[in-house]
């Protein structure tokens, strides 16, 4: 089984930041391998109320020098995800700054 943790991630539409989460799981099993489907827990830390009802989705979660992008999303519940196939590896500034953005404006 492999099995990371972060602090910060968010949930796009395109390149707007939805919900901003964080301390999330994500956990892949053994038998998921080949059609690899991996599992996704987290903490709502602040919303968009547009945006968040849109889709498609996106899951992007940070890994300190990178943001792991996955497109291929189902949701199972509040706060629980299946990641389908790899993830897309990006550098990307403007998530950390929509985050910033939509944290600020949910403690207002």
């Amino acid at each position: 089984m492999f099995q990371a943790q972060g602090v910060s991630g968010a949930l796009c539409v395109g390149s707007r930041v939805a919900v901003a989460i964080a301390d999330w799981t994500l956990t892949q099993n053994p038998e998921s391998l080949g059609a690899v489907v991996t599992s996704l827990t987290f903490k709502r830390v602040a919303e968009d109320e547009f945006w968040s009802t849109q889709k498609p989705l996106q899951v992007w979660l940070d890994f300190d020098d990178a943001w792991w992008v996955w497109s291929n999303v189902e949701q199972l519940g509040d706060g629980h995800f299946r990641l389908v196939g790899d993830p897309d590896i990006r550098e990307c500034q403007w998530v950390n700054s929509d985050l910033n953005n939509l944290k600020s404006s949910d403690s207002n």
